[in-house]
């Protein structure tokens, strides 16, 4: 049971357990009156501090046997006390904020249970595997697949977690504000462009063809206004190709591809088809050689395509629909990995793959 104590003042009144909007449970608070110190008990390990994040604010003070000071003010004014995510020691012992002003709301804090490796399947930006660090912000909005959604504006904060499968994707929001941030997987990093002219909702950032075994990620803003967490989405290995010739339209063809979302089947030229802005899908063969057919035309774009991290641009504008086939060798036979990477514009349709 976590009770929240002033150190100065006189506690007025203690309310029940309070369900917050991000799935967490918090036991008796502590009505209180003005004071710039809160005791906040005895805790260890992951905990998330809700305190009043905004224009007004100016530091904070979290001591645990040490203190280090937070910054408490951001250019997104929130009526909601919003978390700072932080690792405590594994031994509990007490926590202790004190605030260079009088906070507008009193603050408590949130234990959050050891994070777990993610397995197959969708997650929202709340699940407490994800492993939140720095100063977060939980939006709401119904454009956001769960109605809500995590942002951090600054340097320092990021996301990680484990998974355990092939591929993963986190839904981002994308705009003319939002700049660059920085994917690891396993330590192994690069720049993922958060850029778009106008605002996108649920902008899909995939990573496919990675080995079906246990993973680590790292996201954080390296440049920009933010960086937004929609959900997380893991895959595990699907069936890779063998020798023949698959239709895209086949459902167990389909089947084979982790692919992001927005990736549609168009019946009327017989392909997988997306508008989305570097919406991305991935898929294993085994052989040497795979030729991949795409629909061109008026309405057709960019898309990048790579065979084991090896990727090419390529162009699929044409004013007579048609079809092109792009080939990729790989240097002897064995399991070989591919992925397409739409550009911002247009549309790119993938038709069918030939292995041989």
């Amino acid at each position: 049971m976590m009770v929240f104590m002033k150190k100065t003042l006189k506690i007025t009144a203690l309310v029940g357990a309070v369900i917050l909007g991000i799935g967490f449970v918090v036991m008796q608070q502590a009505k209180i009156e003005e004071s710039n110190e809160f005791d906040l008990g005895v805790h260890k390990g992951r905990i998330a501090v809700f305190r009043p994040y905004n224009k007004d604010q100016k530091l904070m003070d979290l001591c645990q046997e040490k203190c280090m000071s937070i910054n408490n003010q951001s250019y997104v004014h929130s009526k909601e006390n919003q978390p700072f995510y932080f690792q405590l020691s594994e031994e509990a012992a007490p926590v202790h904020l004190t605030f260079a002003q009088t906070p507008e709301r009193e603050p408590w804090i949130t234990p959050l249970p050891p994070a777990k490796a993610l397995t197959a399947g969708s997650y929202d930006n709340k699940d407490p595997n994800l492993n939140y660090s720095g100063s977060w912000i939980i939006h709401h909005n119904d454009k956001a697949r769960g109605k809500s959604y995590h942002s951090a504006i600054e340097r320092d904060s990021y996301l990680a977690f484990d998974f355990k499968g092939s591929a993963f994707e986190i839904g981002m929001i994308k705009n003319n504000n939002r700049h660059t941030a920085e994917l690891c997987v396993d330590k192994i990093c690069r720049d993922i462009s958060l850029y778009n002219d106008t605002l996108v909702w649920q902008a899909p950032v995939l990573t496919t063809s990675l080995e079906n075994t246990e993973h680590s990620v790292l996201l954080k803003l390296t440049d920009g206004k933010a960086i937004d967490v929609d959900w997380i989405k893991i895959w595990d290995e699907p069936t890779a190709f063998t020798s023949g010739e698959f239709l895209i339209t086949d459902e167990a063809a389909n089947s084979r591809f982790a692919y992001s979302e927005g990736w549609k089947t168009d019946g009327d030229i017989a392909a997988f088809k997306s508008p989305i802005g570097n919406a991305a899908l991935g898929f294993s063969f085994v052989g040497k050689k795979i030729d991949l057919s795409f629909a061109t035309g008026l309405d057709m774009g960019e898309a990048t395509i790579c065979i084991n991290n090896q990727c090419k641009p390529h162009d699929f504008y044409s004013f007579i629909p048609n079809d092109k086939t792009i080939s990729l060798t790989a240097p002897k036979t064995g399991m070989h990995h591919v992925r397409v990477i739409k550009g911002k514009t247009r549309y790119v349709a993938l038709k069918s793959v030939k292995i041989e």
